[in-house]
């Protein structure tokens, strides 16, 4: 799957817990407009002026990773001809090198880390999203980066990084507890830290600090603990995984906790543990949970929530679940085909594709065809067949909703390149 970077292609490997590195969203310090954007491209075109350019643009853009899809065009469009510009930069191999130079320099370390991270883009840790680009120079150069960062990961840097305000540099020290470039004993005293992150209200430490914890000695009565109070279903997960527990006994230990995620108080709790369903379902088969009929059912009550947000997740998840009971789950997302919020009715085509040929569903399918919101007509018309409905793409192509106008013309597009190709025609 090709992403829209410059010269970058996209590799998905799918596995359930995975550390995703958190780029900037947002806007650096020296970049806050179109305006500051055009001023400090054109920097990179000047010497004295090209490494704090190329050290500001990707704080904006987070290249090579990109920040490039955000629900703001304009942020988007700014963001990509950010790294177009880091990627025609004169001498690139002399601003990595200066930037890896300056962590030898107490006074820049700090700084550097966290942009070698966003130029090296991440680390591929139990799967993942990472980039490879069509240069073998630029993988070079970011391999070079990645493993510059590595060597100064020691308990001194380590130490200063768990006391910095930027998150970027916490999660780094976190993941980097315990590595070879200390001695145990030295890596003890960062402990009470360590545990103390994995404890903590931001689920991103709390998941950077598994696995080092999870291989760390005495640490097991600690890991069990959070285990029976983690309200994050992927944390949980990797508390389990992280000390090779899998199959049943995974299975004997996770699922009950699932159920009360579910039943939480808090509905971002239930809402995560939804989401966790409908996300395992674009994992490897191997990592796929034997959900049952317990689950099915608060899932069936979910959709029932006063919450449109929850009741859109339950959706999602009972697009996977429905098979536990085809009948029930055909009904509820009829009803549900006419909910007030355009995000619930969105998801409903997808658990109904299966069985088009019922007079209830195409009854549910004709209204969401037919719906005011743009982005559940283009939903539903993917999710049952776009070929289906060229003239529904047609005029969604031309209306008001620029998002949706490109998607449906590409959808467009590949309707009519699939008809040329041999043996294939519209259907």
């Amino acid at each position: 799957m090709k992403s829209k970077l410059p010269g970058l292609a996209l590799v998905v490997l799918l596995a359930p817990f995975c550390v995703l590195d958190d780029v900037g969203a947002g806007y650096s310090k020296a970049i806050s407009s179109k305006t500051d954007l055009d001023k400090v491209s054109p920097q990179l075109q000047q010497p004295d002026t090209r490494f704090q350019a190329f050290l500001d643009l990707l704080e904006f853009a987070g290249w090579p990773q990109g920040n490039s899809q955000t629900d703001d065009l304009e942020l988007n469009r700014m963001h990509v001809e950010a790294m177009n510009a880091m990627q025609g930069c004169p001498d690139i191999d002399g601003v990595v090198v200066t930037m890896i130079q300056r962590l030898d320099e107490p006074q820049h370390r700090l700084e550097m880390i966290p942009a070698l991270l966003e130029f090296a883009g991440p680390n591929l840790q139990m799967g993942g999203v990472f980039f490879v680009s069509d240069n073998p120079k630029l993988d070079a150069l970011k391999d070079k980066a990645r493993e510059a960062v590595g060597r100064a990961a020691d308990v001194e840097t380590v130490t200063k990084a768990l006391a910095s305000p930027n998150l970027r540099l916490q999660r780094w020290a976190v993941g980097q507890f315990a590595n070879p470039l200390g001695r145990t004993e030295e890596w003890a005293a960062l402990l009470p830290q360590i545990e103390k992150a994995a404890a903590g209200e931001n689920s991103d430490l709390r998941q950077d600090a598994v696995r080092p914890l999870a291989h760390f000695p005495g640490t097991e009565r600690f890991l069990d603990e959070r285990f029976a109070c983690e309200k994050s279903p992927l944390i949980l997960m990797g508390l389990l995984h992280e000390r090779d527990i899998y199959g049943e006994a995974f299975n004997s230990r996770f699922l009950p906790r699932f159920i009360h995620l579910l039943n939480d108080p808090d509905e971002s709790v239930r809402d995560d543990a939804l989401g966790y369903i409908w996300d395992t379902y674009s994992w490897a088969e191997v990592y796929r949970l034997p959900f049952g009929r317990d689950v099915f059912d608060l899932v069936i009550k979910a959709t029932q929530s006063k919450s449109a947000k929850e009741r859109s997740a339950a959706c999602s998840a009972l697009t996977y679940l429905r098979p536990l009971d085809s009948d029930l789950s055909r009904e509820t997302f009829c009803r549900l085909a006419h909910d007030p919020d355009e995000n619930v009715r969105s998801v409903i085509a997808m658990g109904l594709a299966d069985q088009c040929d019922r007079q209830d569903v195409k009854q549910a399918i004709a209204a969401l065809v037919k719906d005011k919101s743009p982005v559940v007509v283009f939903d539903t018309i993917l999710a049952i067949g776009p070929e289906k409905f060229l003239p529904q793409l047609q005029e969604l192509a031309r209306g008001p909703n620029a998002q949706i106008a490109e998607s449906a013309s590409d959808q467009l597009k590949q309707i009519v390149e699939r008809s040329q190709a041999p043996g294939d025609s519209l259907r």
